[in-house]
């Protein structure tokens, strides 16, 4: 199998990213907690990928360069994914209140919809809602104090 012919027969789906809406006051708060998600989903299209390449049958010198390439393209990506996770579990561990820590983890870390978020939480999915909507503000501006290099301490 030549990589044209592989990259015709498989061609490579794109991954959606989230986009906030415009009028979204939390946008790029929302945008960064979602990294966890998006990067799964990449993650995912290339370990896919990867497979199919290492059951391929008889493959071209050009199909093995980019099998190689797309492995080491995981490689970062779950690398990328660890460091991502780390920094946003630091970052939901400072909300001040339990409950909005088990929201924000259960939505951008384990990626739940908030009907199952209600139910594993015990709680009607307004509060969630509510619970999620106090969490935000207190987001944003951990994260503007990060990029602006502030640590908060005095």
């Amino acid at each position: 199998m030549t990589l044209t012919e592989y990259l015709r027969d498989q061609p490579a789906k794109p991954i959606r990213l989230y986009r906030p809406h415009p009028k979204d006051w939390y946008g790029e708060t929302k945008r960064y907690l979602y990294c966890v998600r998006d990067g799964a989903r990449r993650v995912g299209a290339l370990q896919k990928r990867c497979a199919e390449l290492d059951a391929a049958d008889a493959p071209d010198e050009d199909l093995i360069l980019y099998r190689d390439e797309l492995h080491q393209r995981l490689g970062k990506a779950e690398q990328d994914m660890q460091g991502v996770t780390g920094e946003i579990t630091a970052l939901l561990a400072d909300l001040p209140n339990e409950n909005q820590r088990a929201v924000m983890t259960l939505r951008y870390l384990h990626c739940a919809v908030w009907k199952r978020i209600a139910e594993k939480l015990r709680i009607p999915v307004a509060d969630a809602l509510a619970y999620h909507q106090a969490a935000l503000p207190i987001l944003k501006r951990a994260l503007s104090a990060k990029r602006n290099g502030c640590t908060g301490q005095t």
